[in-house]
């Protein structure tokens, strides 16, 4: 490694200039030794060998040292530098920013290294411009003010309150005040802003005395007191070069604003808030209800508990109203007291669900004889009234069609206290689906398929909605009865093959029918046309009536018998109107050979029951057939007779159906023989039915069932008979009869269910039922359980407040897991106390928490429903209420100075000053800062553009650039 050279280097600059020596560089050779050993003229050497090889090296030392000695004289000199402006009048926040001055000396030591050829005063110019530029930057970067202060006005703006809350004495001795201050002010400025929901300038003028006039409240806005508002009014209103002082006259009842917030702020601007406490004078007489309590839980019919909270500052006597709906519910006089006191109103009931409102208004009393005019007054009649909502959950409302509507009270009236019933007769089966929808359950109870006029009770399209109604979540419970079910002609029907759980044909232990009829009917010549085709029919629809299982045989007579149907089964019914259509009048009238031939019929075939139904208009010889009636009677073989028209053998007709244990029908229009046919079939049909008395049993699969809770069915009554039917393949069979049949079943269609009673509800087979006390509730309990959903909205809890005309709603989403959940679309319907609503989407402020703020006008109850939306799908909702009685101006009768002896506090005033003391500086001296950053980059510019222009424009002759550089 070679060795480098260690001794003084010299750089003389030409024209005679300065002449730098820089001695003792370090020794980084080994080899080297300390200057005191090598001789002069070798040191001589080496430095001038050393600046010929390395003149690079010989700058950067130079720069180095230039900067070295800026920073030691701006180190030396700075704190006198400070210490001599502030002293001048200036002031530098940030003096820091001097150090930049330190590159001037750079500045300096670069331009002797220049290579332009512009004259050495030309360009030590531009090096002056260059260094003014950093001395200005660096001035304007400390922030450098010029500081004057002078002898002290002030200026007092005086906030008045005039909202509501403030009494008339307290304006009356604001005015006194600002009157002081007007009348003293002398050289100084006094200004006057009142204040109630907004802040107003006044204008101050006097008359001719010197008096102002009286302070004024608002025309409107006095339900609100906002003294931020006011602050920041009074801010503009004080003048530059004042001090700036603040006098409030208010109760301290900020009901709108913070004007703590305003403390920062006036410090910052140098003003001092001071106040006036409030005037010692008697308080006017208040009244007010604070609050009311109404229970959540109200259910429709339970009686409940109102208390409304009262608060006074005088005694007295009050009469407190409760109003539901609008309506009295109830009233209490009561001898209120000075502070707080509850009135009750006990047992109050609501007759059904929704929205209800609840009012309390008390008033004090005048008493006997007492002149109204002297009668003490209440200050603000406002908050005598407090109102509020609750949401009463609707009484599920059921269809109940009873087929004779004279029986429906008893049933009616189990139900009424948790459901709200509509009863309709046999022909109020709803014809549409949205007639439907409005039920959560249909009730049918004891109502036939057809009128005895023929009018359809329930059409196939009928059946079709209440099937359509079930798997859409409806119940649906069709009861027993002697024109229900299987008599009442609903074997077959659609309703019994797709809707109900039970078939209405019933296989006994003995195979036979349970009905077997004949049909005979008068074919002679009076009987011709109309009489004939409405026979026919008659025996159509008697068809129709009959079950399945049921056999039937038409047989014409004349003078003989012809069989026209052979005894079959009542389910071919094609075949019978082909054969029927074969029938013609002709001939005499003969009874005994077509009776003989019917009694023959019926002989020969099993049947629970054996009936005949005999249809004639005429005369017959009566040789025989009495005696052959009773004889068919001892056969247990009923007969019937109908007689059509005067010229029938009445009497003969009468005393067939007495000795046959029949029924006699005389009628003399042709056109009432169908309904004659179907009402005595349909008779007969009845006497099917088991009339036994038995005891409902429960099917030990089902004892637990929810709905059977509390219902002791071992201690229920007998029943008096029921509809013989047959469970199907799925169905619950819950309660059963003596034999075994279904009484109870049911089964799932979709979502809802379907259930069948084969007994009734009514006081006929079910008269005992109706005296039993577990009636109502095992009806109610089955009914709730038939109508809920397997699957509930969840709802999700909400906070609903309201404070200072703000609506509040804030919502937790929590599933039934108690876990948040997120992504939820959240939209509010706000209903106000006029009813008229407003959508809000609630923003999330948190997971799981949706919240709204709302602007408020209207004092009242406010109803808040909210849908929770995930993707589209309904997943919770959410309700709410809050109460808004009136104005906060309105709560409180009493000042509260917290507030502003807090605000006096930060901003160093005082309660109660003086007036010397708000128009006197008390030795104060306002302080002008006056930034100079602005001029200070004028100079930048200024010498940013002349340097330029030195830097481009030649103003002398070019000076030479000499080195030198000859080794001694």
């Amino acid at each position: 490694m070679g060795s480098s050279h260690c001794g003084r280097i010299e750089r003389a600059f030409p024209e005679g200039g300065v002449h730098l020596a820089l001695s003792g560089a370090p020794c980084v050779a080994t080899n080297c030794r300390g200057m005191a050993e090598l001789s002069p003229a070798v040191d001589s050497l080496m430095v001038k060998r050393f600046i010929q090889r390395h003149p690079l090296a010989t700058s950067y030392i130079l720069l180095t040292m230039a900067t070295a000695l800026g920073l030691g004289l701006l180190s030396s000199y700075l704190p006198e530098i400070v210490l001599l402006l502030d002293a001048r009048g200036y002031e530098m926040p940030q003096p820091q920013w001097l150090w930049l001055s330190a590159l001037i000396p750079l500045l300096f030591a670069v331009s002797f290294h220049s290579l332009t050829d512009l004259p050495r005063l030309q360009q030590w110019l531009s090096t002056a411009l260059r260094s003014l530029m950093i001395m200005a930057l660096a001035l304007a970067l400390s922030g450098i003010s010029h500081v004057t202060t002078e002898a002290q006005k002030v200026a007092t703006v005086m906030l008045v309150d005039v909202s509501d809350s403030v009494p008339d004495a307290s304006l009356k001795n604001a005015h006194s005040r600002l009157q002081e201050l007007w009348t003293q002010k002398g050289p100084n400025e006094v200004r006057l802003v009142t204040f109630a929901k907004t802040p107003r300038a006044v204008a101050l003028m006097s008359d001719e005395n010197g008096q102002l006039p009286p302070i004024l409240r608002h025309k409107e806005g006095l339900l609100q007191s906002d003294l931020q508002q006011a602050i920041r009014l009074a801010y503009g209103l004080l003048p530059e070069g004042y001090l700036k002082r603040v006098l409030v006259a208010s109760d301290g009842n900020e009901t709108a604003g913070n004007a703590q917030v305003e403390a920062a702020s006036a410090r910052r601007l140098g003003v001092e808030i001071n106040y006036l406490s409030a005037p010692k004078v008697d308080p006017q007489p208040e009244l007010m209800v604070t609050s009311l309590d109404v229970p959540e839980d109200i259910e429709v019919n339970v009686p409940f508990a109102i208390a409304a909270h009262i608060k006074a500052n005088h005694s007295a006597q009050a009469k407190c109203i409760l109003k539901v709906d609008k309506l009295v519910a109830a009233s209490q006089q009561v001898d209120h007291k000075i502070g707080e006191q509850q009135v009750d109103f006990p047992r109050i009931r609501v007759r059904d669900g929704g929205d209800h409102t609840f009012n309390v208004n008390c008033q004090p009393l005048v008493k006997e004889g007492e002149d109204k005019a002297q009668a003490v007054r209440d200050r603000f009649t406002t908050n005598n009234v407090f109102e509020l909502l609750r949401h009463v959950p609707q009484k599920p409302k059921i269809l109940y069609v009873e087929g004779e509507r004279m029986y429906s009270r008893n049933f009616h009236d189990a139900l009424k206290d948790d459901f709200e019933v509509e009863v309709r007769g046999q022909g109020g089966i709803p014809n549409r689906a949205d007639e439907l929808e409005k039920y959560k359950a249909v009730i049918i109870s004891d109502v036939p398929k057809q009128t005895a006029m023929y009018r359809e009770n329930m059409t196939y399209r009928q059946m079709r909605l209440l099937h359509d109604y079930a798997k859409k979540g409806g119940m649906l419970l069709m009861t027993g009865g002697q024109d229900s079910l299987g008599p009442g002609g609903y074997t077959g029907s659609y309703l019994e093959r797709q809707v109900l759980p039970v078939r209405l044909e019933v296989q006994h232990e003995i195979e036979m029918p349970r009905l077997a009829l004949v049909l005979v009917i008068d074919r002679s010549g009076s009987m011709s046309g109309k009489k004939l085709e409405l026979a026919k029919k008659a025996a159509r629809e008697t068809v129709n009536v009959l079950s399945r299982q049921d056999k039937v045989a038409i047989l014409a007579f004349d003078s003989k018998p012809t069989r026209i149907i052979r005894l079959t089964t009542a389910t071919s019914t094609r075949r019978f109107d082909n054969n029927l259509r074969m029938l013609t009048a002709g001939g005499g009238t003969s009874i005994f050979p077509a009776l003989d031939a019917a009694f023959n019929m019926l002989d020969r075939v099993q049947a629970q029951l054996k009936h005949v139904i005999l249809l004639t208009d005429g005369q017959s010889n009566r040789a025989g057939i009495l005696a052959l009636v009773e004889e068919a009677s001892r056969k247990k073989i009923t007969i019937s007779s109908i007689a059509i028209g005067s010229g029938s053998d009445r009497s003969l007709l009468s005393s067939i159906a007495d000795v046959g244990r029949g029924r006699y029908y005389f009628t003399e229009s042709a056109d009432s023989i169908p309904k004659l046919f179907v009402d005595e079939t349909r008779q007969v049909a009845k006497e099917a039915v088991v009339s036994d008395r038995f005891k409902a049993a429960v099917n030990p699969r089902f004892a637990k069932l929810r709905f059977l809770r509390g219902i002791r069915l071992a201690n229920a009554p007998t029943l008096g008979g029921y509809v013989s039917t047959q469970a199907k393949p799925g169905a619950d069979t819950i309660l059963v009869t003596n034999r075994g049949e279904p009484l109870l079943a049911r089964w799932k269609r979709g979502k809802g269910w379907v259930y069948v009673f084969t007994s009734d509800i009514k006081n006929k087979w079910g008269r005992r039922w109706l005296k039993w006390e577990g009636f109502a509730p095992f009806w109610r309990q089955l009914i709730k359980d038939g109508i809920e959903q397997d699957e509930k909205v969840v709802e999700f809890p909400i906070t609903v407040s309201a404070r200072r005309h703000v609506l509040n709603v804030a919502i937790d989403s929590i599933d039934r897991k108690d876990q948040f959940v997120s992504g939820i679309r959240s939209t509010a319907t706000i209903t106000d106390p006029k009813g008229k609503k407003r959508i809000v989407e609630l923003s999330q402020s948190a997971s799981g928490r949706s919240e709204s703020k709302l602007p408020i006008s209207l004092y009242g109850p406010y109803r808040v429903d909210v849908r929770h939306e995930q993707n589209g799908k309904l997943v919770a909702i959410s309700r709410g209420q809050v109460s808004y009685p009136y104005p906060e101006e309105h709560l409180r009768w009493t000042p509260d100075m917290t507030s502003l002896a807090s605000l006096a506090q930060q901003t160093h005033g005082v309660q109660d000053p003086t007036t010397a003391a708000l128009l006197t500086a008390e030795g104060e001296q306002l302080t002008h800062r006056a930034p100079l950053w602005d001029r200070l980059l004028y100079v930048v510019l200024f010498a940013f553009v002349f340097d330029v222009f030195l830097r481009r424009v030649r103003l002398w002759k070019a000076g030479a650039i000499r080195w030198s550089s000859r080794l001694a």
